[in-house]
């Protein structure tokens, strides 16, 4: 039994005596009713001072009691810090070692960054300095035009009509990556501001050639890696609405239905956009019917080496811009089916991505 349920034993014992006095007081009194004041007097006189200690006693009780109750509290009160400092203090012990190895492999993972930075840098560089002297590969055919039978109107009615379940789901992730683009346009555009974008200049100004489409040019219109060629032989294909002026040609339109006839281009970009498209079979089947008999792919994408595959394992969005993303252990076999790899450069971002450059020509 703890110490408050003694004290509130005790008080409750007095209190229970003092109750039966007063009770045996008002008896006497009545008792002795029709006795003359002489004699009434001196007796309640005598049994009052009788009582004092008694209440004395009960008053002093119920002060130690409500002393020792607050006590008590400040002690509950303060057990769950006291409990979650021994915990965390028995945890700190257990999971010494581990931090230890924890901060051993951070270091070496800074390490390693270090130089897989400094030999992306060095490869970088090199790729800028191979795209110096290069000159534009023009085409003697005319610029490409949209099919007759093309309205822009009609760009996501298409879509909805192709995957009706799936649209809303990707409807609401594109105006959410449009809100980014616009808000953060150096964290989500190709700008100057991003090495893996200039890079990837030079490797579209090494290998591009005639007439050239970029899918999914941005809002901006001016992607870093499209600066440098020919305006007259470049086309774009966006969703987006435009917020500044482009140079160069720029359709509305979706990968899933490029509004170009079969054989257009000698070229064809895709800039980290593919992994935007509803449906990516659809959309590198319409890149390949697009393309020359010899004409290029150009890609760069992101090979995340944990991603689902979206055609056998389709869960729901992976975040709030991407309905998938690419991981070569299932993408490298589906581009197999349409294109021949000429040329491929991987550069470790981390450990479990990878940024691709890639030159593919079509198979049919």
């Amino acid at each position: 039994m703890s110490q408050m349920e003694d004290s509130n034993m005790s008080n409750n014992k007095i209190e229970k005596l003092n109750h039966n006095l007063l009770v045996e007081l008002q008896l006497l009194r009545t008792a002795v009713n029709g006795l003359p004041n002489l004699i009434i007097g001196p007796a309640l006189t005598e049994i009052y001072r009788n009582l004092e200690p008694i209440t004395a006693a009960t008053a002093q009780t119920k002060t130690e009691t409500a002393t020792l109750g607050a006590s008590l509290n400040t002690l509950i009160d303060g057990l769950p810090a006291l409990i979650k400092n021994e915990t965390m203090n028995a945890v700190k012990i257990e999971m010494a070692p581990h931090l230890q190895t924890l901060n051993a492999r951070i270091d070496n993972l800074s390490a390693q960054f270090s130089k897989n930075q400094f030999s992306h840098d060095l490869e970088f560089s090199q790729l800028e300095i191979s795209a110096l002297s290069v000159k534009p590969n023009r085409s003697e055919r005319s610029q490409p035009e949209t099919n007759i039978d093309y309205d822009p109107e009609m760009v996501f009615d298409q879509l909805k009509n192709f995957k009706p379940d799936l649209y809303p789901v990707w409807e609401k992730l594109f105006t959410a990556a449009k809100a980014s683009y616009i808000e953060a346009p150096n964290f989500n555009c190709s700008t100057w501001t991003s090495r893996e974008a200039r890079a990837f200049r030079a490797y579209v100004k090494l290998l591009c050639r005639g007439h050239i489409l970029d899918i999914g040019c941005g809002p901006y219109a001016d992607p870093v890696y499209l600066q440098g060629l020919p305006a007259d032989h470049l086309s774009a294909l966006e969703p987006l609405d435009l917020v500044a002026e482009p140079w160069f040609r720029v359709t509305k339109g979706l990968n899933e239905f490029i509004p170009f006839a079969d054989n257009s281009f000698d070229t064809v970009i895709n800039a980290t956009s593919l992994d935007h498209v509803i449906d990516v079979e659809r959309a590198l089947e319409e890149t390949a019917r697009v393309l020359t008999k010899n004409g290029q792919f150009i890609i760069w994408y992101a090979n995340i080496k944990t991603a689902p595959n979206p055609i056998t394992n389709y869960d729901g969005p992976l975040d709030d811009y991407h309905l998938f993303h690419t991981n070569d252990e299932w993408f490298l076999p589906l581009l197999d089916r349409y294109f021949h790899t000429q040329d491929r450069k991987v550069f470790a971002a981390s450990d479990t991505t990878d940024n691709v450059f890639a030159c593919l020509v079509p198979k049919f």
